[in-house]
């Protein structure tokens, strides 16, 4: 019989993982997806942790004080409603959708989930689509014929009938590599998709003609707009340019380079008048449409932007900020409410009324204007959700 030697000589071997609490109301990384329902003050919020995760927000400012604490007689700022834990890797994007009752969030998981989110806090998980093969990166609805659109680093982009239960209608092809945005009008008369390959497709879902190719990014296109009559449309790039379209002359009519490093999240007012945009220099600028020179700078968060959101499309009074970090700040962008009001004292904040010019990191410099110096909206955000990561190490 042979002698076995079952003894190990090598070096012990560390192990680290993370135990979560039993009921974990708060986000333990990145948020790269958000969305807002302003009928209900709710907010969702999901990202690298894989789970999403609903607050009541205060409808009125006045519901709290400056420094983080609560009037007497009104209820918390921020308040925990419920977790959905059916993703099983990161959180990319969610709409909301059937006014308010349904949303619908899509995955590096490689899926597409619907929860029905009627209840305040009672959210029920409905649907699983599982049309894509790669991750799920972006999201968009059209609201006027009830359709949802999803796309994915697969290079595909469909289209699901929402009141046919999630029929798909539309399979948009052309797509030569990884897609990370995507948009369309209310009545989907127009489909865009933009990616790694450094171009914008623009699809007519009525023909299924081939797509057109806007060309002017020289890097990921990460995000796109479009406004409700198709004829212009927003994007932004890895780049760290912002690009206002001419659809009908498919021309890139103005480029905005106030950013020093990539865009990659954008919101518009409902007129398309101000463009909000955010990304890796961690600054979040405001710029007119007729006239991107005119660049101002909101305010510096404390991490790179995943992703912004405005609390109403209509004349806008804050915007959501989710970064690489697991805070989620509410930050006012009207210059007569500069507030100052969060949970705590560690909230993202400048040590002067200025926000100093950012570097220029260009060897060509004189090609690139510095930003100027704009007075910041206000020095803190008006709610911070703070999230933390618990760490459990053994040899």
């Amino acid at each position: 019989m042979s002698n076995l030697n079952t003894s190990q000589t090598g070096p012990k071997k560390k192990i680290s993982f993370i135990i979560r609490e039993e009921h974990e109301t708060l986000h333990r990384a990145a948020v790269s997806a958000l969305q807002y329902d302003p009928k209900s003050g709710r907010l969702f919020t999901g990202g690298s942790d894989t789970i999403i995760r609903t607050w009541s927000v205060p409808l009125h400012k006045d519901a709290f004080s400056a420094r983080g604490g609560v009037r007497p007689g009104k209820h918390s700022p921020v308040q925990y409603q419920s977790s959905l834990e059916q993703h099983t890797d990161w959180v990319n994007d969610m709409v909301l959708f059937g006014n308010g009752r349904l949303l619908m969030s899509a995955s590096n998981d490689t899926t597409v989930k619907i929860w029905n989110i009627e209840r305040d806090n009672k959210h029920r998980y409905v649907d699983c689509i599982r049309t894509h093969k790669d991750y799920v990166s972006c999201l968009a609805y059209a609201s006027g014929v009830e359709k949802a659109i999803s796309a994915s680093f697969d290079n595909n982009i469909f289209a699901y009938d929402i009141n046919a239960n999630f029929k798909t209608v539309n399979n948009f092809t052309g797509c030569k590599d990884s897609i990370y945005s995507i948009a369309t009008t209310p009545n989907m008369s127009i489909v865009l998709g933009g990616g790694t390959d450094k171009c914008i497709r623009v699809f007519d879902p009525r023909t299924n003609d081939k797509p057109i190719k806007l060309r002017g990014h020289t890097d990921n296109v990460r995000a796109l707009l479009i406004n409700d009559d198709g004829t212009r449309a927003i994007s932004a790039g890895s780049d760290a340019t912002i690009r206002l379209w001419d659809i009908g002359q498919q021309l890139s009519i103005d480029t905005c380079i106030a950013h020093e490093e990539g865009v990659w999240t954008l919101q518009v007012d409902s007129t398309f008048t101000n463009i909000y945009s955010a990304g890796k220099d961690k600054m979040v600028l405001k710029t007119p449409t007729s006239d991107f020179r005119k660049s101002q700078l909101l305010f510096h968060e404390n991490a790179p932007v995943k992703k912004l959101l405005l609390s109403e499309r209509e004349h806008p009074s804050s915007i959501w900020v989710g970064t690489w970090k697991s805070d989620i700040n509410r930050w006012s962008i009207r210059p007569s409410e500069q507030l100052s009001i969060g949970f705590d004292e560690e909230g993202p904040s400048t040590s002067s009324a200025y926000a100093p010019s950012p570097p220029n990191t260009s060897p060509q410099s004189d090609k690139r204007p510095r930003m100027k110096e704009h007075p910041v909206q206000q020095t803190r955000p008006e709610l911070v959700i703070k999230g933390l990561k618990i760490e459990y190490s053994t040899y």
